[in-house]
């Protein structure tokens, strides 16, 4: 899977090139997942021998964005508020984010691996699909 070309990519750019990449002290190591302007990789940190992080970066065609790059630190930021929000409260529904930055012209953010399903098969579950419907209707 790291072989295939990103969505959106242009040609020629290739998952696997990311693939070993260092940002400050992570390693990106396998691919995770994508979205319209950003990849998700499964990362090492280079001092922390245990610990598993989820690093988000841009993918090459937005890297010189100032549009894409704004977003993403500002995706990190309001994740940032959401799990103090989530602390306060007991719920761990988002992931904590540990690091953020840019290195060699390419932002990112780092987050703790979480485990669970996301939001959209969360909410495609039949029990939650109704709970949703009762919300928007009552």
């Amino acid at each position: 899977m790291d072989d295939l070309t990103s969505p959106g990519t242009p040609t020629g750019v290739r998952r696997s090139e990311l693939k070993g990449l260092v940002l400050g002290p992570y390693t990106l190591e396998t691919y995770f997942s994508s979205g319209g302007m950003s990849e998700i990789w499964r990362a090492t940190h280079s001092s922390l021998v245990t610990g598993r992080f989820l690093v988000k970066v841009l993918p090459p065609q937005f890297r010189d964005s100032t549009v894409h790059i704004a977003a993403l630190h500002r995706e990190a930021t309001l994740t940032r508020g959401l799990q103090a929000a989530c602390d306060r409260t007991g719920d761990s529904y988002f992931p904590r984010v540990v690091d953020s930055g840019t290195t060699n012209g390419i932002a990112f953010f780092v987050m703790d691996e979480m485990h669970g399903s996301d939001l959209g098969s969360w909410l495609s579950e039949p029990a939650q699909a109704d709970m949703t419907a009762s919300a928007v209707v009552g």
